[in-house]
């Protein structure tokens, strides 16, 4: 019973190396054959036309010139990231003046410490308005635009 097993495993294991032996022989052409047989129209039949996907049609052209809008906010969110960038270098010196600092003196920089945060809070309350204003006008402004290019799909009512 042994026997049997131990043959039948190594004529399967000679039996699967044989294919890729030869095709380690024929090379790169031997690989080609190899690849013709296997996928071979006949035994597949011509499936060509049954998944053929449609044509799309052509984009419209997009304007090449630059959306002012878009401007408008790539600036606020600069100067944004500036002005956070400033409060940290400022806020990192106080706390290095505080640690070295007096009694006395570490109320003062405590007091420059909490006047700076407020006026960080304001710049950032102040970008988050001018932000939600921007998206408010481009919002308002696409809304205009789709009316006026498709009306009759907007204006249920009418019908």
């Amino acid at each position: 019973m042994k026997r049997n097993f131990v043959t039948l495993l190594a004529a399967l294991g000679v039996g699967a190396g044989v294919p890729s032996a030869r095709a380690q022989q024929a090379g790169d052409s031997g690989a080609a054959d190899v690849r013709s047989e296997l996928q071979s129209p006949e035994r597949q039949g011509d499936r060509s036309d049954r998944h053929r996907k449609p044509e799309r049609p052509d984009r419209p052209e997009r304007s090449d010139t630059k959306r002012p809008d878009k401007e408008v906010v790539r600036q606020l969110v600069d100067t944004f990231r500036a002005q956070a960038e400033d409060y940290k270098k400022q806020q990192q010196e106080l706390a290095r003046k505080l640690k070295d600092a007096t009694d006395e003196d570490r109320a003062k920089i405590r007091d420059e410490i909490k006047q700076l945060r407020d006026n960080f809070q304001e710049a950032k309350d102040q970008f988050r308005d001018q932000i939600k204003e921007q998206s408010n006008k481009l919002n308002s402004e696409l809304i205009r635009k789709i009316k006026d290019e498709k009306p009759d799909k907007h204006n249920f009512k009418d019908k």
